[in-house]
């Protein structure tokens, strides 16, 4: 699926939630790690050390932006 394609299921996903549950909030976080040791897998599609390295650059970042993303969900119910 493509990328443009991809936005816009997001985005329908989003409207929807927005309409049920009160504004809602897309948060991507793609080509994450799946298990912690991909040896005990025959899981031939992935290779573990660019899983690894992606995790190892950006992981602290996401993290930070769930963070800040929590907080400010908590700070709406005040």
């Amino acid at each position: 699926m493509g990328r443009a394609k991809y936005a816009s299921l997001l985005g329908q996903y989003k409207e929807t939630l927005d309409k049920f549950v009160g504004p809602t909030e897309v948060f991507i976080c793609g080509d994450t790690l799946q298990v912690e040791d991909y040896s005990k897998y025959n899981w031939t599609m992935f290779d573990p050390e660019s899983k690894q390295k992606r995790h190892d650059e950006t992981f602290e970042d996401y993290l930070a932006r769930a963070y800040e993303l929590g907080k400010k969900f908590t700070a709406r119910k005040k």
